[in-house]
Parts: structure tokens; C-alpha cells; sequence
């Protein structure tokens, strides 16, 4: 009832095109889902797909300017929510499939939903991790893969891509080192580490520009 609750709110909001509103109820679902013991409320992410996608796939400008409004929410949340954006604009833009559109949304909306079971203080850590953090870290793209399949029937490309996200074509990624990966994962994962580069911040890094972000992801 209450997810169902959120995504009315979120219609009602995309409805009236007021923005701002609608990536703080963006961030109330993603919220949810995203808290400990409300695994079960990601089965209701496919409504919040048909509303974003139902309005703004004809507003390409509407989806990149939710990424650039200012957000409340947690560290983990307010990502979630930039990569679903940056994901549904990258859709848009190269006029992809709505099946195609509605897979890509669903797997940005859980790719990291595995780091909702990690320590909070880890997860928003400004310091650069120690080795021992880093190894726990390491651990969530499998506790996501599990949490996907144990509480949600969807395809295969979804905890796929949970799993995957961190994997790199050179095998330098984790958690399984793999060379080939869902191209989903190779999407998706692009776009993860754009968003991170992007629009945070850390005490060892300051956040980069967007053209200089991709000139780094290219080399």
C-alpha cells in the first residue's frame, strides 16, 4: 500500500511537470526500496517506470534537468536517482526500444540496491577506503544479485546487471574478474562511474567537469 501510495504521489507530480517535486518522490521510492527489510517493495518499481517513461520520453531536457536538481536524500539514494535519469535521457536520446527503455530504467533503479545491506558509515564515506573497507564494499554487487532474485521475479538482465556493473572488459573488474559482460552491465556501469565522477566529491578527488569525466573513462 505504501509503495503503490509513492507511486501515485509520483504521477501526480510528473503529471503537473513540477520537477523538483518529482525527484523527491523519485527519492521517497528509491528510498524505500533501498531500506533494510523492504526488499519486497521493488516489485512495484515496474509502475514507477511506465509513469516516468509514459511522460517524459518525448522530454529529453525534463529527464537530464532531474539530474541536476539539488537532493536531500542519502548518498545512495540521490545516486540511484541520478544513473535512472542519466539512463532514461541516454534511452531517449538514441530512440531505443520501450522494452528495451523499461529493462535499462529497472536494472539503473537496482544496480547498487546490494550496498543497502553495507555499514551506512562506509557507504558515505568521504575518505578514500582502506583495503579491508574496500573488500567488504566489494561484496555488494552479489548481495544485490541475491536480493534480486530472492525477492522479485524479474528477467535475467536485471540482477545481471547488479552483479555485473563493476566488471570491466580487461578483467580488472570485481566481484568475479570477468572479461565478458552483459552489454546492459558495460551500459550501465559506464553511466555509474559517469555519475560518480561527475556529481560527488570526495576528500581525495573533487568532482569533474562532464567532458573531462569522459575523456577519463575513454583513456
Amino acid at each position: 500500500e505504501l509503495t503503490q501510495g509513492l507511486n501515485q504521489d509520483l504521477e501526480e507530480k510528473v503529471s503537473q511537470g513540477r520537477l523538483k517535486e518529482v525527484r523527491e518522490a523519485m527519492a521517497a521510492i528509491v528510498g524505500e526500496v533501498l531500506t533494510p527489510g523492504q526488499e519486497k517493495s521493488m516489485k512495484a518499481l515496474p509502475d514507477t517506470i511506465e509513469i516516468l517513461i509514459g511522460r517524459y520520453s518525448q522530454d529529453q531536457d525534463a529527464m537530464l534537468l532531474l539530474t541536476t536538481l539539488g537532493s536531500q536524500s542519502s548518498v545512495l539514494v540521490e545516486h540511484t536517482v541520478n544513473v535512472t535519469a542519466l539512463m532514461l535521457h541516454f534511452c531517449f536520446f538514441h530512440k531505443m526500444s520501450e522494452s528495451d527503455t523499461r529493462q535499462l530504467a529497472m536494472a539503473a533503479l537496482l544496480h547498487d540496491i546490494g550496498v543497502a545491506r553495507l555499514d551506512k558509515k562506509l557507504v558515505e564515506s568521504t575518505r578514500r577506503l582502506s583495503d579491508k573497507q574496500f573488500e567488504v564494499y566489494k561484496t555488494h554487487p552479489q548481495l544485490g544479485y541475491d536480493m534480486i532474485k530472492e525477492n522479485a521475479n524479474f528477467d535475467m538482465a536485471i540482477p545481471t546487471v547488479a552483479l555485473e556493473h563493476h566488471e570491466r572488459l580487461d578483467g580488472s573488474g570485481y566481484p568475479n574478474g570477468l572479461n565478458r559482460i552483459a552489454s546492459y552491465s558495460q551500459l550501465i556501469g559506464l553511466i555509474d562511474c559517469y555519475e560518480q565522477l561527475t556529481y560527488h566529491s570526495r576528500q581525495f578527488r573533487k568532482k569533474k567537469k562532464p567532458f573531462d569525466t569522459l575523456n577519463l573513462i575513454k583513456e
